[in-house]
């Protein structure tokens, strides 16, 4: 459900367009082709409890929007249940020039029999996955149809943990990559120092406390 505001110095607020999922496991809001409005990512996963997607609602939202669906595969193979969006920095052009786009950051886990429960596909949930806007890859402007066979993964080094992303040095493109460290007492984060080169990943000690989420904000 999206509730709009009246505009600058408006403090009204009237519901907007809504939409109907099964099942949301995260959402965000970003600018996947920085035309200045804000496009709505919806990470879910449909009525057969297995088939996951991110969807997006491209703006200006309207009641003719509908969702453009990218499939993600079985939740048997892995399951992504945490979805961030930012500009990952690479190259592309497009017909009108240069491409500066909002890609998305998904947090890849172990995959699961959501019937049973049970983990179909053991590992560590702590690959970020990225998946890129094709603003030239595409035959029009927009996220693949379907999670690409080897997409760029960093991998963080930790066992699972909530996610964050942000552009430390406010040139535009996504730097540094952040996870609670397995709900314990580290943060363990990743910083690029160009685009695609990823460091690797160090811990931050915060003291004896869980964790259980992480913002990155200056």
């Amino acid at each position: 459900t999206i509730i709009e505001n009246g505009g600058c110095d408006n403090r009204d607020w009237t519901v907007g367009e809504r939409y109907t999922h099964f099942w949301v496991w995260d959402m965000t809001v970003g600018d996947a082709d920085q035309d200045g409005n804000d496009d709505i990512y919806v990470l879910d996963l449909l009525a057969d409890i297995t088939t996951q997607r991110v969807v997006t609602y491209r703006s200006p939202i309207t009641a003719a929007t509908n969702g453009v669906p990218t499939s993600l595969g079985s939740s048997q193979s892995n399951t992504y249940r945490i979805i961030e969006v930012g500009d990952y920095g690479e190259s592309q052009t497009s017909l009108g020039g240069a491409c500066t786009d909002d890609d998305i950051f998904l947090l890849r886990s172990e995959g699961v029999d959501y019937a049973t429960g049970a983990a179909t596909n053991p590992g560590n949930s702590d690959n970020v996955t990225i998946m890129e806007y094709g603003c030239s890859t595409q035959p029009i402007d927009r996220f693949p149809t379907s999670l690409p066979p080897n997409p760029t993964i960093v991998q963080m080094g930790t066992v699972f943990g909530g996610l964050d992303i942000a552009d430390l040095d406010d040139d535009g493109t996504t730097d540094v990559i952040a996870m609670t460290d397995g709900n314990v007492r580290n943060i363990t984060y990743t910083v690029s120092t160009s685009q695609g080169n990823w460091g690797t990943p160090q811990i931050a000690y915060f003291g004896p406390y869980i964790s259980y989420d992480v913002t990155v904000a200056d």
